[in-house]
């Protein structure tokens, strides 16, 4: 009988690329979206979340309790980017709230587009 003792560590390892993949893309989409905005610190926030959340852990701790050290830190993350796109959709609800027409609204809609792809931001504008 065969045992791949090294699956746990190439599931651990995938996770931890689609986390990173995914909060690339979302660093990149904030930075781009709120790059001229001076009252948030948004870009900061989404920059440092996986360095203060994952600074203490060993990700390759595949021990019972180092797997769950790593699925309590993707659900800090997930808590800190819900909240995030939380106050994103509320930034795009104030701006389209204070748009004067509608080239003003599409103007606000090109800029906060790449946001789109995110559910709550996407649920602001209906």
């Amino acid at each position: 009988d065969l045992t791949l003792h090294h699956v746990a560590l190439q599931q651990r390892l995938d996770t931890l690329h689609e986390f990173r993949s995914n909060h690339q893309v979302l660093q990149s989409v904030v930075t781009q979206v709120l790059k001229d905005e001076t009252k948030t610190d948004a870009i900061q926030q989404v920059t440092s979340a996986p360095r203060t959340i994952f600074a203490s852990l060993d990700v390759l701790d595949l021990s019972p309790g180092g797997t769950a050290a790593v699925e309590r830190a993707l659900e800090e993350y997930e808590r800190q980017m819900d909240a995030l796109e939380e106050r994103l959709a509320r930034l795009l609800r104030d701006k389209l709230t204070a748009c004067e027409d509608a080239e003003d609204m599409f103007r606000v809609f090109a800029r906060f587009n790449p946001l789109l792809t995110r559910t709550r931001v996407r649920a602001a504008v209906k």
